[in-house]
């Protein structure tokens, strides 16, 4: 069957059934009225989704564009609303684009669609009436596509046009509970008006019957779907799998199973862009692929770093951020990353990295959220009070503190999308002891608060030579007044390690260094009680452990 013999087949029997009521079972879309149905959708972003572990598709709540009018096109909302899992079974597809300017959906019981209605001057969201596509004709032509005389069912109560009656009983008075199950699943609304009576299906070429169906079967059949009665099943009443029915009419011999809509996905995020198959859209030549978004790992201790990653289409700019700091990312061969940490208090429980993706037009063209979960890290226990001496206590002033953050922050938050390391990290000094551990809570006596340690103190001899951890470039070589002589490696991507409390430095600021190379010498300037280095590592200018990067390799 061609396609476009198939569409407007498909174009009358929905004009039938608005004929008919066909309202109980569909949505109007909020969006201005159009004159005539025009060119194909496109789905910005996708507003809810559910996701079904069983099939491993997605429904969706989307935003469809045609040119200047935008559409709230609620699959997932009509779902739900039409009876849900009882009433369509599971999604058997991804949205897909069988015709120009509509879309659908298959389950294991039904089809939705959304499409244009001439008669209403806009696009309608509704179920395809199913038993009209696959076997309406059966029992002859005509407007009623098939319909049984009507018997008289004095058990029964008549529902629709055509005079049939749904009833928990045969004429004979064998118990069906078709009724029930009727009413339990939405009635009209989810199964459409009954076309026959319940009876015992023989496949009698005056009745209408499911295409190769065992003779014998007690069943009803509706617009929407058939209900059959199974005596011996713990659910007597049982939906037949129209939509698998209708699929395989409209995709003989299998070849649904070459269209990517119909194979298992992987979940979708909310605001995500979302691109369509089908056969009127294929997807590499009418829609561009949607970048995936993963995390590695996708729960994170605090404290520590982790790696995004971006697989999708290049020349795209990428904006992102993650509790409100930017995590730019960078380009790879297929695709983008970035590395983005979490500090030692952040908030345990679920964060996100939300996402806009756009083309080399500025337009936007996908939106997405990516879920990390912070657990609870383990960090060395309160510090009893440091004393400092007399000379050091102007130090402690929160002022100068703050001063010196606010010169520092544009420097940590620079972003370099080559990434100038290689491997591990390594320790700046040799036998050296940890005075302060990473996220260590400290008291200074003087001053009043906890403040938590934002790297290790390494504690060595004064004069000891400090190395570079890794390859980068020197991006600060100064004497500040609370960290004393620091140094600031740039390593690329948004990672920087510092060197503080230095007696002097044997490189220049600009100057690349390798991993190992002699940056400066251990001294005890600025806010310290003797020799050692206090060093740090930042990803966007959040203090992350960098003991880390000593034991894992950083790299998408």
């Amino acid at each position: 069957m061609c396609p476009h013999s198939l569409w407007s087949r498909r174009q009358a029997l929905r004009l039938f059934s608005a004929a008919l009521g066909g309202s109980a079972g569909s949505a109007v879309l909020s969006g201005a009225a159009l004159a005539a149905a025009p060119a194909n959708p496109v789905i910005a972003t996708i507003q809810r989704t559910r996701y079904d572990p069983i099939l491993h598709h997605t429904i969706n709540d989307v935003l469809v564009t045609f040119g200047s009018h935008r559409y709230a096109v609620p699959f997932l909302a009509f779902f739900e609303q039409t009876g849900g899992i009882a009433r369509w079974g599971y999604p058997t597809s991804e949205l897909l684009m069988e015709q120009p300017a509509a879309l659908s959906q298959y389950y294991q019981r039904g089809i939705v669609d959304f499409h244009y209605r001439p008669d209403l001057g806009t696009y309608v969201l509704e179920r395809r009436l199913v038993w009209d596509d696959i076997g309406g004709a059966q029992a002859g032509p005509g407007k009623d596509q098939g319909i049984e005389p009507p018997p008289v069912h004095p058990l029964g109560v008549v529902v629709g046009p055509w005079g049939h009656s749904v009833s928990n009983y045969l004429p004979d008075g064998t118990y069906t509970g078709f009724y029930s199950f009727f009413q339990r699943v939405g009635g009209v609304r989810s199964l459409g008006y009954p076309k026959t009576e319940a009876r015992r299906d023989e496949n009698a070429l005056v009745q209408l019957h499911l295409p190769g169906a065992t003779p014998g079967f007690i069943r009803q059949y509706f617009q929407a779907a058939v209900l059959e009665f199974h005596p011996d099943s713990p659910a007597p009443v049982e939906p037949a799998l129209l939509g698998d029915m209708v699929r395989d009419l409209h995709y003989p011999n299998g070849s649904w199973q070459q269209l990517l809509a119909f194979q298992p996905q992987t979940p979708l995020s909310n605001g995500e862009w979302l691109a369509l198959t089908g056969p009127a859209a294929p997807l590499e030549t009418t829609f561009p692929p949607r970048l995936h978004l993963t995390a590695r790992p996708a729960t994170v201790v605090q404290g520590r770093s982790f790696v995004i990653g971006a697989t999708g289409p290049l020349n795209l700019t990428l904006t992102s951020s993650l509790n409100g700091t930017a995590v730019p990312f960078a380009p790879t061969s297929g695709g983008y990353w970035a590395v983005a940490g979490f500090d030692p208090i952040a908030q345990i429980g679920e964060h996100e990295l939300r996402l806009q993706a756009k083309n080399s037009q500025g337009v936007l063209i996908q939106q997405a959220t990516l879920p990390v979960t912070v657990l609870a890290g383990v960090f060395p226990t309160l510090r009893a009070a440091v004393s400092l001496p007399v000379s050091k206590l102007p130090l402690l002033n929160r002022t100068l503190e703050r001063a010196e953050d606010a010169f520092l922050t544009p420097i940590f938050s620079q972003f370099t999308p080559q990434q100038f390391w290689k491997g591990y990290f390594i320790y700046p000094v040799s036998s050296f002891v940890i005075t302060t551990g990473f996220g260590e809570r400290e008291i200074f006596t003087g001053r009043s608060g906890v403040s938590w340690h934002g790297g290790l103190d390494l504690a060595v001899p004064e004069g000891a030579p400090i190395h570079a951890a890794n390859d980068g470039v020197v991006a600060l070589a100064r004497h500040l007044e609370v960290r004393g002589n620091t140094i600031i490696l740039n390593h690329g991507v948004g990672v920087f390690t510092a060197y503080l409390h230095q007696s002097r430095f044997a490189v220049t600021e600009g100057q690349s260094v390798r991993k190992g190379d002699l940056i400066g010498y251990v001294g005890a300037t600025g806010l310290a009680t003797g020799p050692h280095v206090h060093w740090e590592l930042r990803v966007h200018n959040v203090h992350v452990d960098p003991a880390q990067w000593t034991q894992e390799i950083f790299a998408l």
